[in-house]
């Protein structure tokens, strides 16, 4: 089975909306997350393995992706992420308002070159 793409990018963002029509046309496996999703709608457990390198998974409302399945991201623009319900206001300055580096890491490398 093909590996899925990862398209990082705000729900309403309607370029990314004609990728996604594009790639499933063709046949691609697509998960489409929204970082403003995390963490009240957009769940990511993961851990990095000697074996298979990054496991585990991102879910959503709707879909679930095994991390180590992900043969390529794409990225634009995503919402920011907002502050989980009963976050101490002394730590919501510490959470990342766009956490594109944590994403940015979260997916196996893959060969650009194919």
């Amino acid at each position: 089975m093909p590996s899925p793409v990862l398209i990082i990018a705000a729900c309403d963002d309607w370029p990314t909306d004609r990728i996604v029509v594009e790639l499933e046309r063709r046949g691609v496996e697509v998960f489409r997350m929204d970082t403003a999703d995390f963490p009240q709608r957009l769940t990511l457990v993961g851990r990095i393995d000697r074996a298979s390198a990054w496991t585990g998974e991102l879910v959503t409302e709707h879909r679930t992706v095994e991390l180590s399945r992900i043969g390529a991201v794409y990225y634009r623009a995503p919402g920011r992420s907002a502050s989980p319900r009963g976050c101490p206001a002394r730590r919501r300055g510490s959470l990342p308002l766009r956490p594109a580096p944590a994403w940015a890491g979260c997916c196996p490398p893959w060969n650009a070159a194919g």
